[in-house]
């Protein structure tokens, strides 16, 4: 005969889990690589149960009555430059994006360094042997500069310009044009 939904069946069970959950992040290692690590664990209810005051309306009312006026603000402000800083996602990513091409059109040996790995050669930005690893000159620059480069820098390390003056002999004033040397016969 046919099977209905009234007959006896094998009932499935699952298991419910834990109400204490693992947290994990992200990390990169000291060599570029991506990693995730248990940094911790999170009882759920508590968890839940820790932010019932933040929201209540009458306990966020009675605050902002009480004078305290940032009650509805998440984030406090700062103060920065940012004028250069990508305003979307989609500009980060774009970055992103430029510095994967820029990886990319380095020649072969010295992504071989990196172990071929944007990641990685992101990760070694900061690291002192970066420069060395790109193939850069990387002496200093006592050792760039020559002997007379040296004598300039060093005696002129505490001097302070003088002002200019021009024709009129007045500070500030702009320099009179150098007269063109006579052609020569």
């Amino acid at each position: 005969m046919f099977k209905t939904k009234f007959d006896a069946h094998a009932r499935v069970l699952q298991n419910p889990g834990t109400p204490v959950k693992v947290n994990y992040a992200p990390r990169y290692d000291a060599h570029g690589v991506l990693d995730l690590e248990a940094v911790g664990q999170t009882d759920l209810y508590a968890y839940i149960q820790s932010h019932a005051d933040s929201c209540d309306i009458h306990v966020i009312l009675d605050r902002f009555a009480n004078g305290e006026t940032d009650v509805l603000s998440q984030m406090q402000g700062f103060y920065a430059d940012c004028s250069d800083m990508p305003k979307t996602y989609a500009e980060v990513l774009n970055s992103v994006i430029a510095g994967e091409h820029a990886f990319a059109g380095l020649p072969a040996e010295v992504k071989q360094r990196f172990g071929n790995s944007f990641a990685q050669w992101l990760a070694s930005f900061d690291k002192p042997d970066f420069g060395a690893k790109m193939g850069f000159d990387t002496g200093t620059m006592a050792d760039v500069m020559t002997n007379a480069q040296k004598q300039d820098f060093v005696s002129n390390a505490g001097a302070v310009p003088a002002p200019s003056t021009g024709s009129s002999g007045a500070p500030g004033a702009v320099p009179a044009p150098a007269t063109p040397p006579a052609p020569a016969q």
